[in-house]
C-alpha cells in the first residue's frame, strides 16, 4: 500500500471566504442608507420602517427626486414583462442608476435640479416637497407588493442622468408608435 502525504493548504489554495465582502456590502449599504435617511424627517422611524421590511417616505426636492415612469413605458422600452430583464435593461440604459419599482410604476432617482426642466405628459418629475415611497436599500426582491430596487443603488450621490430617462421614454414611445402602425417591434 503507497502511502500519500497532504500539503498543508498555502493562503493561495485557501478559498475566498464571503464575510469580507457581506461586511463591505453592509457597509456600502449604510452609507447609502444615511445618505438616503438626509431626506427623512425622522431618521429613527425610518430605520424602524425599514427594518420592519416597509417603505419609509422621503421628501424630494433637497437631495435627490424620482421621474414617475408608468409600467407599461418601462416593459415596452425593454421589451419585456420579466421584471429581472426590465431592471436589467434599466440598468444598462440608466448606465447604472437607481431605480425603484413599485404598484407597478418605475421612479429613476435624479439630481433634484431635473424637476427644474422636465416636461414630459407621460412621465412626471416629482416636485420639491412630494414624498416618495422607498423600500430598504437591499430590498431587490421584485416579488414584494410594496416596492424593490429594480436598479440597486450602490454608493451615496449615486443618481440616474435625467437625460439618460428621457431618452428612455422617448425610445418607448417610438417603439409604441411602431406597434401601433405594425411596423414591428
Amino acid at each position: 500500500m503507497r502511502e500519500t502525504t497532504q500539503r498543508t493548504p498555502g493562503f493561495g489554495d485557501l478559498e475566498e471566504h464571503p464575510a469580507p465582502a457581506i461586511a463591505a456590502d453592509r457597509e456600502c449599504a449604510l452609507l447609502v442608507e444615511d445618505w438616503l435617511l438626509a431626506a427623512a424627517p425622522d431618521v429613527q422611524r425610518a430605520r424602524w420602517e425599514w427594518s420592519e421590511g416597509g417603505l419609509t417616505f422621503l421628501r424630494c426636492g433637497e437631495l435627490l427626486t424620482a421621474i414617475r415612469l408608468p409600467g407599461d413605458l418601462v416593459r415596452t422600452a425593454a421589451a419585456s414583462s420579466d421584471p429581472a430583464e426590465v431592471g436589467t435593461y434599466l440598468s444598462e440604459v440608466l448606465d447604472g442608476g437607481p431605480v425603484i419599482a413599485s404598484r407597478g410604476r418605475y421612479y429613476p432617482l435624479v439630481l433634484p435640479s431635473a424637476g427644474v426642466a422636465w416636461q414630459h405628459p407621460d412621465a412626471e418629475c416629482l416636485a420639491w416637497g412630494t414624498w416618495l415611497g422607498v423600500p430598504p436599500v437591499t430590498e431587490t426582491n421584485c416579488r414584494n407588493p410594496l416596492g424593490y430596487w429594480a436598479v440597486p443603488i450602490w454608493r451615496p450621490g449615486e443618481l440616474c442622468e435625467a437625460d439618460a430617462v428621457l431618452h428612455l421614454v422617448r425610445l418607448a414611445h417610438h417603439r409604441l408608435s411602431r406597434q401601433e402602425t405594425g411596423d414591428g417591434n
